[in-house]
């Protein structure tokens, strides 16, 4: 099958190891059936220099704790597809959790519907005017056009979600679960304020106990309320939710923040041994394999030819991918294929590790559970428009290593694996994947297409594989943050780019978001100019900005603050990039900052080893603050971007410049003339995308 190989190809035996590979150990699988498991008990957490006897029990167990939950399931999951195949119905249960999650994916997406729609309200009041005034309403009619757009798409999704769970009938019976909902749901919009105070926020909130179907969160009682056409009730819940969790967005971040720094850590650590260099690229070569071509005549498929792959050895007895019922369908089929792929996976990295004799990584396979019910319908409904096909992590195993020459062996013996076809990848050990959406998490995780035989047939499965750090992997499972938290933070949206971007004019709300931890990219071009007739106060809002900058829960990486004129204020946002940790980019050409602010910025740069790229372009800062700028560059190793053109040096002050800056790898941006015009005009076309973003009010 994969790489070329026939689809038709005789098949190796399935087996699972029974010694699992570990460091030290030279022994390699032998097949036994799946009834021969012996399970054991966990084994207490390892010490920090285990026995070789240790580390195989401690994988032996983890392995066989896994295989066991998931077999444990499988009479549960075909006796729910029996169910559906006999009465026409999903089972009660599983229909209160598609129920209650359908609610908070409806929830969710309203938040975020409404924010769009305020923060477009926003701008147009405020700085469109500004714009307007200058002359620019073609650029403004452009702008507009593609915001409307791309709202109203969103307001369509919307519009999808609310009608599914009607559409999903009569295969699904949400009536008792929402009857019993709208009964604790008070009359008036006071009153559901005053509730919205007192509930969880989401159902994935770690602080509290798992809430049931039939039990009310915020996110769930907006999407009741929306569901049911309630504005003034969901309005009031929305205003309580956004209070909430911008209040919770700096707690979690706070939280986060510490797995990000030691995910960092290892991530050095890893990438600081020699050789690793090598490594990172032919990862990144690897990522470029794939999709890999498919059968006898190698061809190549995109994603939706190899979802009628899928679809084509699905059974008669399948329903449309846009019913829920099919997530119980393939739910079923995913219980015997997390084995089926634990299975190859496993053999795939034994031979991998033992290739020439030798015991490299130490790696090991840890099959993973299906995917609730629950999660694969909300991230359906939120992001696959209730095509359940979309979701194709359903089953997954985890390959865990302890280098990163390790993680590039594993991933090049997958890729070369007859057994599995790569459709796509991540590589999130990239130097330049930015890990902090994601929590500061990183892996290599492979997409792959692969055959599990059953009573029914064989059928072609997607499956997701993950390879990663031992490190990592103990990150994420710590119990006061991880993935307890991450998935927290992922339900509230704090790790959604419409969320943590920010693009408009400048308002204290938006200040307030920046120290709070919620914004990371903030694109305020000419947003301190006039509004409409209202001159600001640069100095108080240049402070409140700066203030926010320096707050430890400020995570802002990219800061564009080109063309509003800031003048002396600049100097504030010098000050403040002193103490800031987070910001990596800022943009700060167009703002006359002249010869002081050069030097501001030059005291800023001689302390901060977080920024990578500065622009300073059009600030008239002279020869002495360019000379400023030069001594600086003699101790600052970290930025490798810098724009210092139209600032009216002589020949001697970019001599100097360029001396300082030496045989760093980057651009260094002189002498190249910036045009007045191009420069009005850049400061009116804002990205379309961030224009419009999801900001939390």
């Amino acid at each position: 099958m994969g790489n070329g190989a026939s689809a038709g190809r005789k098949k190796t035996r399935r087996v699972v190891p029974k010694t699992h590979k570990v460091a030290g150990a030279a022994s390699v699988a032998v097949p036994r059936q799946d009834s021969d498991y012996d399970y054991a008990p966990p084994s207490a957490r390892l010490t920090k220099q285990p026995t070789k006897q240790e580390l195989e029990a401690f994988v032996r167990n983890k392995v066989d704790r896994a295989i066991r939950k998931i077999t444990s399931e499988l009479t549960q999951l075909h006796a729910d597809w029996t169910t559906v195949m006999e009465t026409g119905t999903i089972p009660e249960n599983l229909a209160a959790d598609v129920t209650a999650e359908t609610l908070d994916a409806i929830g969710t997406m309203y938040c975020t519907v409404e924010s769009l729609k305020a923060q477009k309200n926003e701008i147009k009041g405020n700085l469109l005017k500004s714009i307007i005034g200058r002359n620019r309403t073609s650029d403004v009619n452009v702008n507009l056009d593609k915001q409307n757009q791309w709202v109203n798409a969103q307001m369509e999704r919307l519009k999808q979600a609310k009608s599914t769970l009607s559409e999903w009938s009569p295969g699904l019976d949400s009536a008792p679960v929402l009857a019993k909902l709208a009964g604790l749901v008070p009359e008036s919009s006071a009153q559901i304020a005053a509730l919205c105070n007192s509930l969880p926020l989401a159902s994935t909130d770690p602080s509290q106990p798992d809430p049931s179907p039939t039990s009310l969160t915020v996110q769930r009682l907006m999407g009741l309320c929306v569901l049911n056409d309630k504005r003034k009730h969901a309005a009031a819940a929305l205003k309580v939710y956004n209070q909430r969790r911008g209040q919770a967005t700096g707690e979690l971040v706070a939280t986060i923040l510490k797995d990000i720094e030691s995910y960092d850590a290892v991530c050095r650590e890893i990438t600081g041994v020699p050789g690793a260099e090598g490594v990172l690229l032919e990862l990144d070569r690897l990522s470029h394999l794939a999709p890999q071509p498919f059968g006898d005549d190698l061809k190549p498929l995109d994603i939706e030819g190899f979802d009628d792959l899928v679809l084509s050895t699905a059974g008669n007895d399948a329903p449309r991918s846009s019913r829920v019922e099919y997530a119980v369908y393939i739910r079923k089929l995913a219980g015997a294929g997390s084995i089926a792929l634990y299975n190859i996976v496993a053999n795939v990295v034994v031979a991998a590790e033992t290739a020439d004799g030798s015991v490299h990584g130490g790696a090991y396979v840890v099959p993973g559970g299906v995917k609730k019910l629950a999660r694969c319908v909300f991230k359906t409904v939120t992001k696959y428009n209730c095509d359940f096909q979309m979701c194709k992590d359903i089953m997954r195993c985890t390959v865990v290593t302890t280098s990163l020459a390790s993680v590039a062996q594993i991933v090049k013996a997958i890729f070369a694996s007859t057994d599995v076809v790569v459709v796509r990848v991540k590589n999130r050990f990239a130097a330049g994947f930015d890990s902090k959406p994601a929590g500061g998490y990183r892996d290599y995780q492979l997409l792959v297409v692969f055959k599990s035989s059953g009573k029914e047939g064989e059928r072609w499965l997607y499956g997701e594989i993950q390879v990663n750090l031992e490190q990592m992997v103990e990150i994420k499972a710590r119990p006061q943050g991880g993935h307890a938290m991450y998935k927290f933070a992922r339900s509230l949206a704090i790790f959604d780019e419409n969320v943590y971007t920010y693009s408009g004019s400048w308002s204290k709300r938006a200040a307030d978001q920046i120290a709070a931890g919620v914004l990371m990219n903030v694109n305020m071009q000419g947003a301190f100019t006039e509004i409409g007739n209202i001159v600001l106060n640069m100095s108080k809002i240049i402070g409140q900005l700066a203030a926010s900058l320096r707050s430890p829960k400020c995570r802002v990486q990219h800061l564009n603050l080109q063309y509003n004129d800031l003048k002396s204020s600049g100097r504030d946002i010098a000050d403040a990039l002193r103490d800031n940790t987070s910001v990596v980019a800022i943009s700060m050409g167009g703002n006359a900052l002249g010869p002081e602010g050069g030097i501001a910025f030059a005291e800023a740069l001689k302390i901060n080893d977080s920024l990578t790229s500065v622009d300073l372009c059009a600030n008239n800062l002279g020869d002495e603050g360019g000379n400023a700028i030069a001594t600086a560059l003699l101790t600052n190793t970290t930025v490798c971007e810098l724009g210092l053109s139209n600032n009216g040096f002589n020949l001697e002050t970019e001599a100097e410049i360029r001396k300082a800056w030496g045989t760093r790898d980057g651009t260094l941006e002189l002498s190249k003339p910036v045009k007045e015009a191009s420069v009005r005009q850049s400061a009116s076309l804002l990205n379309v995308k961030k224009f419009c973003v999801n900001i939390v009010r």
